[in-house]
């Protein structure tokens, strides 16, 4: 009997510890790949672009440090298709979901917006 009870205790850490460090990653990923720096990076989103090109397109830049986090959050936030072409001027020092946000909006270059945090 006590030997089930020790696996269970075990099992629970486990899975606790699993989860503390997945919520870990997925907070680094979802990072600035350079907190602070506001240099700006220029962007062409070619029209017809999908959200795997854009994302490989922003990991390749190096704006972004995963391309399968891009494109899962980007699902998971309901923005998937909704993603605009067009000229962004993008910084390492922007979160991945400021990036998503500025994109499923259209905030191009040259267009002055406040977006919350």
């Amino acid at each position: 009997m006590r030997s089930g009870s020790n696996r269970a205790a075990l099992a629970l850490i486990l899975a606790m510890a699993l989860l503390v460090m997945g919520i870990a990653a997925i907070k680094h990923v979802m990072a600035p790949v350079a907190a602070g720096t506001v240099e700006p990076i220029e962007v062409f989103i070619p029209e017809g672009s999908s959200t795997a090109s854009i994302a490989s397109l922003l990991e390749g830049k190096g704006l972004i440090s995963s391309g399968f986090a891009f494109k899962a959050y980007v699902r998971l936030s309901g923005m998937e298709g909704q993603l605009k072409y067009g000229r962004y001027d993008l910084s390492m020092g922007e979160s991945m979901a400021s990036m998503a946000r500025k994109l499923s909006l259209g905030l191009q270059k040259g267009v002055d917006a406040m977006l919350s945090p």
